[in-house]
């Protein structure tokens, strides 16, 4: 099982690799999400699951999430509405206010995390009926990309197949 996940891991980042023009990449430019406001969760904290959503009330002038892609949980494909913040992607079931589907917590914060993103991917790499998520992003000259498996009714960062901005990445 273990080597399967690592096989899955490898092929994710060959199709990260390959697909930078995946979330975000429109003929007209990256789509804009404005950044929500940062949260004070440690970033090694486990992703909020759909089982433990919350309820978020619209609040008035609140900005609309913009970036929406398909998310597969438990084999059901949903729209999720996508913030990027210096902190985590949440997934929302609605432009704004509404139910939280599932965050994905970066291991630590990046700064600029919303103009910086250049793709994700939300393939089920595992077969388990849920989209794992694959993200890669471009600090300047520094990229850096992440990828989190949906594990335990969350997303679960994966160290060994991801990089920060300072860190050079895995070879092969």
């Amino acid at each position: 099982m273990r080597k399967t996940k690592r096989l899955l891991c490898a092929l994710s980042a060959l199709v990260m690799a390959a697909g930078l023009t995946a979330c975000g990449k429109t003929a007209a430019g990256p789509e804009t999400v404005p950044p929500a406001p940062a949260q004070s969760a440690e970033a090694a904290q486990p992703a909020q699951s759909a089982e433990a959503a919350q309820s978020a009330p619209a609040e008035s002038g609140a900005a609309e999430r913009a970036r929406t892609e398909t998310v597969l949980l438990d084999g059901q494909e949903t729209t999720a509405y996508l913030d990027v913040t210096d902190e985590d992607i949440q997934f929302w079931d609605s432009p704004s206010g509404g139910t939280l589907l599932a965050a994905a917590r970066y291991p630590k914060a990046l700064p600029g995390a919303a103009d910086a993103l250049e793709s994700c991917d939300l393939t089920d790499l595992d077969g388990d009926g849920n989209s794992d998520l694959s993200v890669s992003f471009r600090f300047g000259t520094n990229g850096a990309q992440l990828l989190w498996f949906y594990a335990d009714g969350g997303f679960a960062y994966n160290e060994e197949f991801s990089w920060l901005p300072e860190e050079t990445p895995p070879s092969g």
